[in-house]
């Protein structure tokens, strides 16, 4: 989570560019709100069908890269209308409750029970693949 943290921090300090449909700050507030559903819970479901597949998969899920396509569920969905400062500093405060002992211990609404360890593996995976599409101008 610190390396997370200071790669949104370092975002902050240079001049970006983003390579998909998001900007920087809506990607930030994206993997920030993945983060609020280790600690606080999930308020959607994800079909049977695919919880199954998915926790059936679970140790490739959490040590692999995650694969671009899929479709983000309403409650990830970032504002359209976000400034970066605003994202960094709801990052940052995320990040200062999910560092807490025990803090990341909801289930995943694909996974499963989760440890706090496998949330900050999902996490690593998850920023890993969206900071992939913010790049220095």
């Amino acid at each position: 989570m610190t390396d997370i943290l200071a790669d949104v921090d370092a975002m902050s300090d240079v001049e970006t560019r983003h390579l998909g449909d998001w900007t920087p700050a809506q990607i930030i507030d994206h993997v920030r709100r993945l983060i609020r559903v280790s600690h606080s819970g999930a308020r959607f479901k994800v079909p049977l069908p695919i919880r199954v597949m998915a926790r059936l998969m679970k140790s490739r899920v959490l040590s692999s890269p995650m694969k671009p396509g899929l479709q983000t569920v309403p409650d990830l969905e970032p504002p359209a209308e976000i400034s970066l400062d605003d994202a960094v500093a709801a990052f940052r405060e995320e990040i200062r409750v999910a560092r807490q002992p025990g803090a990341m211990s909801r289930p995943s609404p694909l996974l499963g029970p989760m440890t706090h360890e496998q949330w900050e593996q999902v996490h690593c995976r998850h920023a890993e693949h969206h900071f992939g599409f913010i790049v220095p101008s």
